[in-house]
Formats: C-alpha cells, structure tokens, sequence
C-alpha cells in the first residue's frame, strides 16, 4: 500500500485504543475514532502512542491496531505509529511491518539502557533508519522513557540520522526546549511537535511549534489555535487555550483512565474498557452523553 505522505506539520491526534468489556480490542470503535478524526480535519493520526498502551497489549493486538487504523484511514489520510520499546529487534521488525502495511511514518522513544549512553541512542536511530524509507518522529517523553535527551543530543540525532523528520518535544518545560531546538536547527530544519495533551500549546506555538502531536478530546480546538497563532491572532488563540486547559490538563495527566475516557466520550465511542494497572475497570460514558 503507498501511504500517504507527510510532513509532520498541524494536528496529529494520539489515539485511545478501544476495548470490549472482556478486555479484547474493540476494532469497531478504532475505525470510529480514525474516522472521527479525518471529519475534524487532522492532518493524520497516530497510534500506539503511550496513550494508546501499546506496552499492554500483545504483538497480534499490536499489528490488529496498525491494520484497524489503516483499513479506516483508506489512505487519504496518514497513520503514524508508536514502535515496541522492547528492544532493537522488534522495533526493526515492526518498522519495516507498518511501513509494509502503508504507515506514513513512525514515532520513535529511545529505548532506555541499563547505563545512560548517547552513543547507544543514536546507533539505534541509525539502524532504524537504515531499515525503513518512511520519516521519522523523534519523541523526547522521559517520562515514559526514562531517558532524557539533552537538547544537544537531539541536535545530534537529526544532524546524523536523516531519516529524522519531526521531533515531538515533551520534556518540560517544553517551550524553552522548542525554543533551544529551533536555534540550533538551522542548517537541517525539522518540524517540531507539542505535546502533553497541548498542556502548554499556547506558549509552544509562540515558540514556533509546528503543531500537535498528542491526546486531546477537541482536536478542532488544536487547529483553530494553530490557525490563529499563523494569522497572528495571538489573543484568540490564547482564549482557546484558556478556555480549554482544563481538558489540556486531564489529557496530560499520567491517571490515564481521566484522558482515555475524555477522548473517547469526544468522539462518541461507546462504553468500553480500559486496561490499566490492577485490571480495574473505567468506563466510558454511554454513547448519547453530551460532546461538550
């Protein structure tokens, strides 16, 4: 399959992974979110982020998603995917797959080693750029990775590894990062990607983020503040974020079940369950709740 391309620029939903009440994957409701999303107007979608829990999910579940999402995308509009952090091997493996399949890039945390090694990291990058054709999306989270990357480090990376094509920074505070990144980006420009549930994506489109790439219920709202901060309608784009930074936070917030159910209560998802730790079971609103 050609997927379509991309240039990492605009609002990059990170999506749920819908479950059944017997904790199996409810596809159904992956294929309503894709497509929920393509009718607000994003510029793609990813998947198997760490709000999609690809770590609780098994290989099969893994690849079910990938395909799910591409099926529903019907190629008009790109899928990025999250790689297995189990190591170098699988991720090599599951690259090559999701490009194989028709995914228009992937989204790539550094594996964490038992002795932090800069060297380390950037071999990986290199051998996972030597095995795909597809960009990648460097994700700067040591919150979920346990390894940080110094400003210096990422530089590094997209100067050596040029497969790299975007940078989703998310190591606060993020806008003095963007804003570290973006001047020491000049000979080699890449798009840089806000994250944390848009926590501080008033102060990182100042900074000239190029967008999101994150869990938000209002993906429309990412876009009307992009659309304002390009049009120089600083002050309409910070009374959307405002007013809307109260969902900023629970999307951001690491009690995953507050941005699962917020996400998919916004797209009319019907109730599901969600894995988490101990196996205790959230669920969602019934399907007729308000949106908003």
């Amino acid at each position: 399959m050609t997927a379509p391309a991309t240039q990492f620029r605009g609002v990059f939903p990170i999506l749920v992974t819908p479950f059944h009440e017997d904790e199996s994957l409810d596809l159904a409701s992956l294929k309503k979110l894709v497509r929920f999303m393509a009718q607000a107007g994003v510029n793609g979608v990813t998947v198997l982020g760490v709000l999609g829990e690809p770590t609780r999910l098994s290989e099969s579940e893994r690849y079910a998603v990938l395909e799910t999402a591409l099926e529903a995308a019907e190629g008009r509009l790109p899928v990025i995917v999250g790689l297995p952090a189990g190591g170098t091997a699988a991720a090599l493996l599951f690259g090559r797959q999701a490009e194989d399949k028709g995914a228009s890039g992937l989204l790539v945390a550094p594996l964490k080693e038992p002795v932090p090694n800069e060297q380390r990291i950037l071999e990986y990058y290199q051998r996972l750029a030597g095995a795909i054709s597809i960009p990648i999306c460097l994700q700067d989270h040591p919150e979920s990775t346990a390894v940080h990357l110094p400003a210096e480090l990422i530089l590094r990376l997209v100067k050596e590894v040029p497969r790299i094509a975007s940078i989703k920074v998310e190591a606060a505070p993020t806008p003095a990062k963007i804003q570290a990144l973006q001047e020491g980006l000049a000979e080699r420009p890449v798009t840089l990607l806000a994250g944390l549930g848009a926590l501080y994506g008033f102060f990182e489109l100042e900074r000239k983020a190029d967008g999101f790439m994150t869990g938000f219920a209002f993906p429309e709202i990412l876009r009307a503040m992009l659309e304002a901060v390009h049009a120089g309608k600083h002050d309409h784009a910070f009374e959307l974020y405002r007013q809307f930074l109260r969902s900023s936070y629970s999307n951001s917030s690491p009690e995953w079940p507050c941005a699962r159910n917020s996400c998919a209560c916004a797209a009319c998802l019907p109730q599901t369950a969600c894995v988490i730790p101990a196996r205790r079971r959230i669920r969602h609103r019934p399907n007729n709740s308000p949106r908003y």
